[in-house]
């Protein structure tokens, strides 16, 4: 029988919404070896500029760039178009002692613009994250 122990929970949101024409990515605090980062609701919108946009969205278990990824979500609108994407009920654990990362894949051209937002929970300990679900 697997169980979870949580010590000191807790939720928070981060968003990040850059200046016009740089890549838009937000990870949640750093946090002990023990503590899992749960990604619990994301959203990423892409706003293209005069050019039309295709760019990926990444959910990544770890850094910035550098962190597993764990989920490509495309985006693509035509010039002057919006498109994005957000999932919530989402319990998603990532690797103990690792930061969880939404980003966009990268910069959108000219005058295009990204934003991004997640909520996580963090918990201090679990002993079984397998008992969280998978996307």
């Amino acid at each position: 029988m697997a169980t979870a122990v949580r010590v000191s929970p807790y939720e928070k949101s981060v968003a990040a919404a850059p200046v016009v024409g740089t890549v838009a990515s937000v990870s949640s605090g750093a946090s002990g070896a023990k503590a899992v980062q749960v990604l619990r609701a994301f959203s990423a919108t892409l706003i293209a500029g005069a050019a039309g946009e295709k760019v990926d969205v990444l959910i990544r278990d770890g850094a910035t760039g550098v962190g597993t990824i764990l989920k490509r979500i495309p985006l693509n609108c035509p010039a002057g178009k919006t498109d994005r994407v957000a999932q919530q009920g989402m319990n998603l654990a990532m690797t103990p002692g690792n930061v969880c990362t939404i980003e966009f894949a990268a910069a959108p051209s000219g005058t295009g613009f990204e934003c991004v937002e997640m909520n996580t929970l963090r918990t201090d300990q679990v002993a079984d994250s397998s008992l969280y679900g998978t996307l």
